[in-house]
Order: C-alpha cells, then structure tokens, then sequence
C-alpha cells in the first residue's frame, strides 16, 4: 500500500490512520488530541497552520555500543 489512508469515524472527534507500519488514531478536538498506536502515544495541540505535538513519554534508546 503507497502512503497512509485517513478515515474519519466520527467527525471533529475520531481520526484513524492506516499504513505499512499499522493503524493509528487520534482522538479529541483539534486543539487537544491524543495519539496512539505505532509511534507511541502522544498529544497534539493547535489550529490552524501551526501544531504542537508532544509523547506523553519517552523511549529508551540502548546504550551505543563503540
């Protein structure tokens, strides 16, 4: 599959999209939204051209090895 689809289940509330690397949603108003699937989970603010997205929490890289 080239890309990712959007599918909006509930308009305004409920945003899925489906990739290679699987399916994830938003949910929430535009200007504050929850993330979740592959990606890890986050949140969203903003409207218009301009939005702030943030993990609710951070992934351990492992130690580099030299």
């Amino acid at each position: 599959m080239p890309g990712s689809a959007y599918i909006t289940i509930i308009p305004g509330l409920l945003r899925v999209r489906v990739s290679r690397r699987g399916v994830r949603a938003a949910i929430g108003p535009r200007w504050l939204r929850f993330h979740f699937g592959p990606g890890g989970e986050g949140v969203s603010t903003g409207a218009g051209p301009v939005t702030y997205y943030r993990p609710v929490r951070r992934r351990r890289r492992p130690a580099r090895r030299r």
